[in-house]
């Protein structure tokens, strides 16, 4: 289904849009992964918002490396997972960005999230390797990440280490929860919420 926002980036897409060409796709448990050409000058934490061929807009954390991926949760039969199930090596589509979207200090730093937090936790580990650790929701992650229970934030917030440099992810219902045991606990974090249950494109 096109959106207000997709159909002006198509007006204006010559203008403001990039051109990526898949060149591998895989299924990674509940994920597919798309390695394509060129996804700009891509850092840990920006975002990229693909427009997709119904002309609507899916947001999505690039993975910068030689080349750069994306990952796609498989959460349902929506806009984003339908278009990643159908595209294939060799396929072009236009995207936005990249745009800086999450920021942390530099040092290490705990990721916590979800599903659709495993690509920015990817980002970091690359970038920062041995620097990150992530606290995902739910069973989907990939190794090396821990995962708890959904809507376990007790759990979640007393893994989270004193002094540590915290980065709140996903759904805004984790992302508030998580943030009230841990502002408890005098730990800030900085927050990003990918999305809300109900509403689309808070991202």
């Amino acid at each position: 289904m096109s959106s207000a926002k997709g159909r002006i980036l198509r007006l204006l897409e010559n203008l403001v849009l990039r051109e990526a060409r898949v060149i591998s796709k895989r299924v990674v448990g509940p994920f597919i992964e798309l390695t394509v050409d060129s996804l700009g000058d891509a850092q840990a934490g920006d975002k990229i918002q693909i427009l997709l061929p119904d002309n609507d807009v899916r947001t999505y954390t690039p993975i910068p490396g030689d080349p750069p991926t994306l990952l796609i949760h498989l959460h349902a039969d929506t806009p984003g997972p339908r278009w990643a199930r159908s595209v294939a090596p060799g396929d072009t589509f236009r995207f936005k960005g990249p745009d800086r979207s999450l920021r942390v200090p530099d040092g290490p730093v705990v990721i916590v999230g979800d599903a659709t937090s495993v690509a920015v936790a990817k980002a970091f580990s690359l970038a920062r390797p041995d620097s990150v650790t992530a606290l995902i929701e739910g069973p989907f992650a990939l190794e090396g990440m821990r995962t708890f229970a959904t809507g376990d934030y007790a759990a979640i917030a007393a893994a989270v280490p004193d002094g540590a440099t915290v980065a709140l992810t996903g759904g805004s219902a984790l992302v508030v929860a998580v943030r009230a045991a841990l502002r408890a606990r005098s730990i800030d974090a900085v927050t990003k919420a990918y999305w809300a249950h109900g509403r689309t494109g808070i991202d």
